[in-house]
């Protein structure tokens, strides 16, 4: 054992760019790697703490650049809901720039936070 630790230090000490080469190139692809795994497990378990995350579908309205957006109206979305017997419940999803996070109506009267 002690041979081959003496005969690596050898030869660290003789090819020093090319083990610093060597070791940052490995760092480098350990932590690309790393990244890349990160994100599969992201998006692999994005939504999956629901009890029924097999059964969640999110309908976007796509336009004819190939743009995508989430956000529909109301009165679209519950149209569609109701045309599908195999929809059990549906939710809309709200627009981030809008600035009232809740509104609540008494009669004509409404308010915003």
């Amino acid at each position: 054992m002690k041979t081959i630790i003496r005969n690596f230090l050898s030869v660290l000490r003789r090819f020093k760019i090319a083990t610093a080469l060597n070791v940052l190139g490995l760092s480098v692809a350990f932590a690309a790697f790393i990244i890349l795994m990160m994100q599969v497990f992201y998006d692999w378990g994005y939504d999956r703490f629901h009890e029924n995350a097999d059964r969640l579908f999110r309908l976007e309205m796509t336009f004819e650049d190939g743009s995508a957006q989430p956000v529909m109206p109301r009165p679209l979305i519950d149209e569609f809901i109701a045309s599908s017997a195999h929809i059990e419940q549906g939710a809309l999803i709200k627009r981030w720039d809008n600035k009232r996070n809740l509104v609540i109506q008494k009669g004509q009267e409404r308010t915003g936070f």
